[in-house]
Formats: structure tokens, C-alpha cells, sequence
């Protein structure tokens, strides 16, 4: 005998955050399951049956219980599965077994099955270094090759690049990474969560090897690229806030760029690590993330968050930079560049802000690259100067980067310093920074206490 379902409690006796959190829950089962096309008509039925909820409703309210919005959802998924398929007389080719390899994330390891697909031979849309095919796959006999969620794309790279292997498992491992990430980033509760699709490697005798993802149907949006650049086409809180949560939620050892996809159903990131290793060509290293902040402006999730924004020089923003504690008194990054600390300021600085202190020498570097070289810009929007490059290189040693602390040791000393770049920026203000023996030796016995030693001797770059 079946067992009688418990009984449920009102939906309108819950609060609006769990409301929204059922609600995610099930568009991101569904598009899991069915893909993206099935969910956006279970809108459109939920958007239905809520009309006629309405037409009903008395001057009480309708009391909606969680077992019968249960069957309305399974009703809309059920015509969601009923759709034609947009690509039935697209790919009209024989069928293949192939061999699919699926990264975890968590594991970091690779698993593999056989799988059937049917994949176009012609490419139907070409990038600067991947070809990218309509390719089907067969998810059950009974389902067969037309029902939802059978549409994929398969991306190869050019006959040309001898490591096509290589980098499309690192794009799977980076989607993996990223899909991990969002999973953390939605775990806190966020307005609207987002969701990587899984990408997996496929091997065909005679035609190669391949990275499939499932097919986004849908107005494809680029919310950032993987050097700074940020959309003002469509402005969206979600993307950039999941981004600079990545940076935070790794310590500062990744971040997720290069955000893209259909709403937020995302695909093709690019992950920047701190050592610069790992996750293909397109890996900035220190350099990436940099130009992430340089174009980042925290919004209200990112404060929801409790992320910690990142310090601009006052012509760049209007963010307020957050000034570091030393010896009782408030001391500004730029401050530092005429008077630094009586002893290290890092002490003072909450562990997760100091995250940002090699980022800050980052841009220190570059600005000075950027004004040695003429540029005008860092990248979109970002403009180069010396005074925002003595900025960043005042922010890096406030946060105790002792890079940064020993080549102010040595600007100060009028010694060219070990990235002898940085020159530029004091040789460059309308009034070239002078020699200090004062602030260089402050500076040098900042460099002794934060662990280095000969701070205001630094050798000549080359």
C-alpha cells in the first residue's frame, strides 16, 4: 500500500527568502536535467497557472500548498519535455561511440563511460582558436535523439595547435573549478544564483578529441572578459560579484573571469591564479587579477557578501579607500608615499583585506610599464599615471607586501629598485619623487620587521 505524503505547510506561511530559495532550487534541477529551454517554459506555465491562481483567489488569500505547487511544476516540466527540437534537421549524421571523460572538481579526478553521439562534421561557428559543432548525445533509448536536453556543442581546437589535448582538458578542469565555485557562491544565500554547465572531454576514432557542453539556447551575453574588461551594455550585479567572491573563497589563489552565458546559466570562464599556473593560455596570473579590480566597483552583493573592496586612487572611483591603523593614528596609502608608518601597518589590517596587497603591486607594475611605454590605458577604461602607480605601490606596502615596502626604501633612496619598471613612476610626476633619507630608512626598518633584510640596497634590473 503507497504511502501517504506528509503534510506541507502553506507556502504562504513562508517567509519570501525561502520562497525564493524553493523556487531556485527548482529552475536549477530542471535546467540540470532538462536544459534550458524546458526551464524557461515552466516559467511560462508557472506564469499561467499563477493568472488562473488569481482569477480564483478570494479576499482570504489561497492557501497554495507545497504538494500541489509540486504537481503544477511537474505538469509544466512534463510540456517543457514536449517541445520540438530546434536542431532535428540540423544534424543528420550517422551514429558514433565515443568515450567520455568527466572532471570532479573536488576529487580532481577524471572518470570515463561510453557514450553515443551524433556529431556535424562541418563546423557551425568558428572563434579565434576553437571550432565549435553541433554534436547530439543519446541520454536513453526511450528518450531517443530529439527529446530535452540532447543538444550539445562539441568545441575542438585548429588542426594546427599540437596541444589541443592539453587545453581542452584545462578548459574542463576550469569549468569544473568555476562550477564548484558557484555551487559555494549560492550556498550564501545570494538573490539570484548562477551555475556553470559541465563540460567533459569525448574521443572519437577518426575525428579526435573534443570538449561537449550542453547547447544554451537563449541571448548569449559577455558580462567580463579575462583582462578587465566589464559590459555596459547590460548592467548586472550577479557576474561581477561572483567573481570577486571567487578571489576571497580561494584565499587570493584564484579567480573566475570571463563571465558569460545565457541569464545566469554560465559557460566558458577563464580562472587567473596567483602563480600563473594551471587553466590553459588565457591564465594572467597576478596580472589578470589585477586588471579584475582595476575595473571592479563592489556592488550591493558584494557588501551583502561582507567582501572587502578594493582600494582605487581617488580619481579612479568614488569608492572610499579604507584607511589603515598605525600607532594610534589613521594612515591613507597615499600618506605613505611622504610618510610611512612608524612600524608595519599589516598587523593592523584585517587578514582578508591583505589579500589585495600583491594585487596592488600587480598594478603598481603596471601603471609604470604603462607610463615607461607611453600607453595611455592599462586596458577599458583604466587609465595609466604615475600618481595612481605610487597609489597602488603605497596601498601594496600599507598592507606589509614587502616588495613593495623595500622598492619605496629604495625610490626614496634614489636607487633604482629590483623591478627597476617602478622608476618610471617616481622620474614621471610633475614633481619627481626626491631623495628622503628619512622615509627610506623608515622604510627600510618597516622591510626588517616584515622579515627582509637589505631593503634599501636593491640591484639593478635589467
Amino acid at each position: 500500500m503507497p504511502r501517504a505524503p506528509p503534510q506541507s505547510p502553506a507556502l504562504e506561511q513562508l517567509g519570501l527568502e525561502e520562497l525564493h530559495d524553493l523556487h531556485s532550487a527548482v529552475l536549477l534541477a530542471v535546467v540540470r536535467a532538462h536544459g534550458v529551454p524546458a526551464a524557461i517554459s515552466l516559467v511560462g506555465a508557472s506564469l499561467q497557472s499563477l493568472a488562473s491562481a488569481a482569477a480564483l483567489q478570494k479576499p482570504s488569500g489561497v492557501a497554495l500548498s507545497i504538494a500541489s505547487t509540486s504537481d503544477r511544476w511537474r505538469d509544466a516540466a512534463r510540456a517543457a519535455r514536449e517541445l520540438p527540437d530546434p536542431w532535428r534537421n540540423e544534424v543528420q549524421v550517422s551514429t558514433a561511440l565515443g568515450v567520455r571523460r568527466r572532471y570532479d572538481a573536488a576529487s580532481r579526478t577524471w572518470t570515463a563511460d561510453a557514450v553515443l553521439v551524433r556529431l556535424e562534421r562541418d563546423p557551425f561557428a568558428r572563434g579565434g582558436m576553437r571550432l565549435c559543432h553541433r554534436c547530439k548525445v543519446l541520454q536513453s533509448a526511450q528518450q531517443g535523439w530529439h527529446g530535452a536536453g540532447t543538444n550539445f556543442v562539441a568545441k575542438e581546437y585548429a588542426a594546427n595547435e599540437p596541444d589541443s589535448v592539453a587545453l581542452l582538458e584545462a578548459d574542463c578542469r576550469m569549468q569544473g573549478q568555476a562550477k564548484a565555485f558557484a555551487m559555494a557562491f549560492n550556498a550564501q544565500r545570494v538573490p539570484k544564483p548562477v551555475d556553470f554547465v559541465q563540460c567533459w572531454m569525448l574521443a572519437l576514432p577518426g575525428r579526435g578529441h573534443f570538449a561537449v557542453e550542453p547547447f544554451l539556447s537563449g541571448d548569449f551575453t559577455k558580462y567580463s572578459s579575462n583582462s578587465g574588461y566589464v559590459t555596459d551594455e547590460i548592467i548586472r550585479y550577479t557576474p561581477h560579484a561572483f567573481s570577486h567572491f571567487t578571489f576571497e573563497y580561494s584565499r587570493g589563489r584564484e579567480i573566475v573571469v570571463d563571465v558569460q552565458g545565457v541569464g545566469d546559466m554560465l559557460t566558458d570562464p577563464q580562472v587567473h591564479t596567483r602563480s600563473g599556473e594551471g587553466f590553459g593560455r588565457g591564465n594572467m596570473g597576478l596580472r589578470g587579477m589585477a586588471l579584475f579590480f582595476a575595473s571592479h566597483e563592489c556592488n550591493p552583493i558584494c557588501k551583502r557578501l561582507g567582501l572587502h573592496p578594493f582600494a582605487r586612487h581617488a580619481a579612479s572611483s568614488a569608492a572610499t579607500v579604507p584607511a589603515a591603523t598605525a600607532a594610534g593614528e589613521e594612515v591613507g596609502p597615499l600618506a605613505l608615499i611622504v610618510a610611512p608608518p612608524a612600524r608595519p601597518i599589516a598587523t593592523a589590517v584585517e587578514s582578508s583585506e591583505r589579500l589585495h596587497a600583491p594585487i596592488h603591486f600587480a598594478l603598481a607594475l603596471l601603471h609604470a610599464r604603462s607610463v615607461r611605454s607611453g600607453d595611455e590605458s592599462l586596458g577599458p577604461g583604466v587609465f595609466a599615471t604615475p600618481a595612481r602607480g605610487l597609489y597602488h605601490l603605497a596601498a601594496s606596502a600599507a598592507l606589509g607586501h614587502l616588495p613593495a615596502i623595500t622598492a619605496l626604501a629604495c625610490l626614496h633612496s634614489q636607487v633604482r629598485p629590483r623591478k627597476g619598471v617602478l622608476a618610471a613612476l617616481a622620474d614621471s610626476l610633475q614633481r619627481p619623487l626626491g631623495k628622503d633619507e628619512t622615509l627610506a630608512t623608515r622604510y627600510t626598518l618597516q622591510a626588517a620587521e616584515a622579515g627582509g633584510a637589505g631593503a634599501g640596497g636593491g640591484a639593478p634590473a635589467p
